[in-house]
């Protein structure tokens, strides 16, 4: 019989993380302060909660949903067609193609160990091409501590550390087993 876990409040009812909308562009805290000075802001919000948008704050967001802005002016962009453009080392462009999907590199059944090696952020920016971003969740207790105090090294040090194999301490590489 498999074992599930399941998070659960004091009162021993089950709960869930979910996503939800706090600010749309024109009551995030940027457009706010741009608006008004500190003064007539606390009066504003004090007097009718203009950092609220009653149709939208609250509202579930799923894992699955995903805006594009427009870098301009920070509104949702529509119709958008993802481009991956490639530089040469003076920067200049090189190509302009449809991203290339490669395989995940990340294969539970191997187990991962830091490797020890801090990469400075703004080292690893001007030395590395970052292609897709992955998420890493916890599964229990014991995992939520590793990764907890994981980013918190990582964020003190502002740096990136590479995860490696047990077996072989080389990088994580491209893996043909995960689907």
């Amino acid at each position: 019989m498999p074992v599930t876990s399941s998070y659960v409040d004091s009162r021993g009812q089950r709960v869930q993380n979910t996503r939800c909308v706090k600010a749309t562009l024109k009551t995030n805290y940027q457009a706010l302060t741009a608006a008004r000075m500190p003064e007539e802001l606390s009066a504003a919000i004090i007097a009718g909660d203009p950092e609220l948008h009653l149709e939208q704050f609250g509202r579930f967001v799923s894992s699955n949903s995903r805006i594009y802005l427009n870098r301009e002016t920070d509104e949702p962009a529509y119709g958008v067609v993802v481009r991956e453009l490639v530089y040469d080392l003076d920067g200049s462009l090189k190509q302009e193609r449809a991203p290339k999907q490669s395989a995940r590199n990340v294969v539970l059944a191997k187990p991962r160990k830091w490797s020890g090696r801090m990469i400075p952020k703004q080292k690893a920016q001007s030395h590395f091409g970052f292609a897709h971003i992955m998420e890493l969740s916890h599964i229990d207790g014991l995992t939520y501590d590793f990764l907890y105090g994981m980013a918190r090294e990582l964020e003190e040090r502002d740096s990136f550390m590479l995860l490696v194999h047990l077996t072989n301490l080389e990088p994580l590489g491209s893996s043909d087993q995960c689907r």
